[in-house]
């Protein structure tokens, strides 16, 4: 998954995170999806239902992920209606030991702290790879220090035109490590404290809207530096891309027009698209709440 905003002078996209191992968003996609009158790709619940057509499949969920519950309910339901065997699995549950030994393959695995060794014959799809999944790499992608050795690495792993290519995509990110040399990291700092607005302060291992100091919160911001220090980007903010959008309050019933940004969620597997679910808020940043809207798209 990856978290896409649009600049609104130029219409270009822009990464502002990746998700590699967690299966947040793939019931909301499901439903932005059935929204959609032309929605782009395969579907997510299309693919799980193919992949465990023939074989009954795990959707893990750890302790911490109670939130998610009925999103995740939601998108086994649907992956059942289209033929595949899906059921969710809580890691916290006293019936977790049997249900795992019910299915043969597993979407992604919490972290089973305290649990006993998974079965020897269980088909793990989706394994974690958090690093990949941290804010810092889009630091580490981005070398806004142009530390040689770093971006000599970097070559190792991808070729020019790719490198280049991500670097278009990707907000200048700096990763507070010591990639830095002490007067760059003195520059960053000065130019945050001056011009907090051009730039977003984000704790690299959290998720949603934790651990995220909103580009013009200085105090936000210096709070997140202060507490994380080396656990931080800091990153270019993309003019946020104010859109009037209707909207109905789902406890009262009313309706009625509020301007909105939009975040938009790419699904991806194997290089091909597989939903694009969208977000929007009347926030500067987009993000799921109980003033949010989700909307279905399509490509043009």
């Amino acid at each position: 998954r990856i978290d896409l905003v649009k600049h609104p002078q130029t219409g270009q996209f822009f990464i502002a995170e990746v998700e590699v191992d967690k299966l947040h968003g793939f019931g909301y996609a499901t439903l932005c999806r059935s929204l959609s009158p032309q929605p782009p790709g395969l579907g997510l619940a299309n693919l799980i239902a193919s992949i465990s057509h023939d074989t009954p499949t795990g959707m893990l969920l750890s302790g911490l992920e109670r939130f998610y519950l009925p999103e995740a309910a939601y998108f086994a339901r649907q992956v059942k209606q289209l033929g595949g065997q899906l059921r969710v699995i809580f890691e916290n549950s006293y019936l977790f030991d049997q249900e795992l030994a019910s299915v043969k393959q597993v979407l992604t695995l919490p972290t089973f702290k305290g649990k006993p060794s998974i079965p020897p014959d269980l088909v793990v799809l989706s394994h974690r790879q958090p690093a990949l999944g941290e804010k810092s790499s889009l630091g580490i992608i981005s070398n806004p220090s142009l530390d040689s050795n770093l971006e000599q690495l970097l070559n190792l792993c991808f070729d020019a035109s790719t490198l280049q290519q991500l670097r278009q995509v990707i907000p200048t990110t700096h990763f507070l490590s010591d990639f830095h040399s002490p007067e760059v990291k003195q520059e960053l700092l000065h130019n945050l404290e001056t011009h907090p607005e051009q730039f977003f302060v984000k704790v690299k291992n959290q998720s949603g809207a934790r651990g995220v100091a909103q580009a013009g919160d200085k105090a936000a911001q210096i709070d997140l530096l202060r507490r994380f220090a080396k656990d931080v980007v800091i990153q270019q903010a993309i003019p946020p891309c104010w859109i009037e959008l209707p909207y109905i309050d789902i406890a009262a019933g009313y309706t009625g027009k509020d301007q909105h940004t939009i975040r938009y969620g790419l699904f991806v597997s194997d290089g091909a698209i597989m939903d694009l679910a969208l977000t929007a808020s009347p926030s500067p940043v987009a993000h799921g709440g109980k003033t949010s809207i989700q909307m279905g798209a399509r490509l043009v």
